[in-house]
């Protein structure tokens, strides 16, 4: 069974904008600044007075550090904490209730590991928040998914070019999750994205592929970045 969140209308009181969201189906919509009768000016609002999408690390272990092989930008391999307790995340999470619409989880780790990965998912569901995860997708299981699927608005999967990767999409999108692939882009992967581009569709059953720069902190290496000059990114006319 889906979880089914309540639509949300606030008020910023701060920077004067009206929000309305409808979690169930991911629509957002924000007015322009509203003057002293309430008059939309159409005059895009900066900011707003608390974040209406936040990150939380709830991770400080992974779980797959040794398994992964990537140039992990949290530098994962030398962490040595634990992760957020349920407590800390519930404190957070009810501060937030009632301006903040989704939360991206993460850290360094993947989310689906974390051991209070269904009551962390539960808490935000009770709180009419939208979790959303990144993950590599090793630890990903069928019954993980179906939790996906009650109460997360998207996971996206990085693309490790590993079986465990297209396993992971497999049991997504076989549960009904609305699924992206993360594609991270450097000197070694662009002719492949160039080839997913061409091709068309990536895998069967997923919403997007979403390509990300390569990042040169953590494990990142400056050799591999993208640089603007690489002819590989020229668009050449027919």
């Amino acid at each position: 069974m889906v979880y089914h969140y309540m639509p949300v209308e606030k008020e910023d009181n701060r920077y004067h904008f009206k929000t309305y969201f409808e979690p169930n189906i991911g629509l957002r919509i924000r007015t322009g600044i509203l003057n002293s009768d309430g008059v939309d000016t159409k005059e895009d609002p900066f900011q707003a007075e608390y974040p209406e999408l936040m990150d939380i690390g709830i991770m400080e272990q992974c779980a797959c550090v040794e398994v992964c092989k990537v140039d992990c930008y949290q530098k994962a391999i030398a962490r040595t904490g634990k992760n957020m307790s349920v407590e800390d995340f519930v404190w957070l999470i009810e501060q937030s209730r009632g301006k903040t619409l989704q939360v991206a989880l993460g850290g360094a780790g993947d989310p689906d590991t974390h051991e209070n990965f269904a009551d962390i998912l539960r808490v935000c569901a009770e709180n009419n928040i939208v979790p959303n995860f990144t993950t590599s997708g090793i630890a990903m299981t069928p019954e993980k998914a179906k939790l996906c699927r009650r109460y997360c608005g998207a996971v996206a999967v990085s693309e490790h070019n590993a079986a465990y990767t297209a396993k992971a999409v497999e049991f997504l999108t076989a549960a009904g999750v609305k699924t992206n692939i993360h594609y991270v882009l450097n000197r070694n992967t662009i002719e492949k994205a160039t080839e997913i581009l061409r091709g068309g569709r990536y895998r069967e059953g997923i919403n997007a592929v979403v390509f990300l720069l390569y990042k040169p902190v953590g494990l990142g290496r400056q050799e591999l970045v993208l640089q603007p000059d690489d002819e590989r990114l020229t668009i050449k006319s027919q």
